[in-house]
């Protein structure tokens, strides 16, 4: 991970280098409130909490101004680190109801976008309709505060679609509108069930149906060589069951195996709050 973050940053910086005044370089800190779920299952669960991160983004602009003219193409590539502690409140297999409380949880999400910006009325009203390639990483600490806990790792390739719509009230003063659609590409689930017994092994269950939603509404105040602002967003994931994995085969002869394992449920995820940060 620490790798991948060196990379990242050196990316972006060699980026800053060659980016001129339409470019343009942002930071910001964000904490929202955290709820996951499982409603469909025999015996529903939810994870809910607070977050608490950093994200960044940097916006090339003028990248393939020769080839798109007076409404040139954009590149942008998004960083974003959340981690806080969420309460678990669920069920055994068995039906014995089963909780846990500040359970370390942690995500990344990096994507690549790319788009291209029309601008109306004077400039004043400006579209960047977008698509992209990103991918989410979240792990679940459970493991570390019960006993019928276990590791849970969470990957998701998805293909954002989107547009911000900005209108720029005043010279120095701008409001922006932003809403998205996330297809899954694919999700990879992990669940460190190996450690309940050593003749069990770790699941892997494979998502293919699933999307996600976002928005937000920002303000930003212009200051100059650098702009403030403040984001209020929305983020939203909807995954179907995976399909079946086997912890643990069994040999019941003439070549037949009998399978124990299970599926990664049906599972909601919500995410609301606010975001502050600086613009250069």
């Amino acid at each position: 991970m620490r790798k991948i973050c060196c990379l990242v940053a050196s990316f972006i910086f060699t980026l800053s280098a060659v980016a001129g005044e339409r470019n343009s370089f942002e930071a910001a800190v964000e904490t929202s409130k955290y709820q996951y779920r499982e409603p469909h299952m025999q015996y529903p669960i939810k994870n809910t909490g607070r977050m608490t991160g950093v994200s960044a983004a940097f916006t090339h602009r003028s990248l393939l101004e020769s080839y798109f003219g007076e409404n040139p193409a954009f590149v942008r590539i998004e960083g974003i680190y959340m981690k806080g502690k969420v309460d678990y409140d669920g069920y055994l297999q068995d039906g014995t109801p089963a909780t846990s409380d500040d359970i370390d949880d942690w995500y990344v999400d990096g994507r690549l976008l790319f788009g291209q910006r029309y601008e109306f009325a004077e400039q004043s009203l400006i579209l960047e309709p977008f698509l992209g390639l990103a991918y989410r990483f979240l792990q679940d600490n459970g493991q570390k505060k019960s006993e019928s806990g276990y590791l849970r790792e969470s990957n998701y390739t998805y293909m954002p679609i989107g547009a911000h719509f900005t209108w720029n009230v005043t010279n120095s003063f701008r409001m922006m509108l932003k809403g998205e659609f996330d297809w899954l590409l694919e999700g990879k689930q992990k669940s460190g069930t190996s450690r309940f017994d050593p003749a069990f092994k770790d699941l892997k269950n494979t998502q293919k149906k699933g999307f996600g939603l976002r928005a937000g509404f920002r303000v930003e105040q212009d200051l100059g060589k650098i702009a403030l602002f403040a984001e209020p967003f929305y983020r939203y994931w909807k995954i179907q069951n995976s399909k079946m994995d086997c912890y643990y085969t069994e040999d019941i002869g003439g070549g037949w195996y009998m399978c124990y394992g299970g599926i990664e449920p049906y599972n909601t995820t919500r995410e609301w709050g606010m975001k502050a940060g600086i613009e250069f």
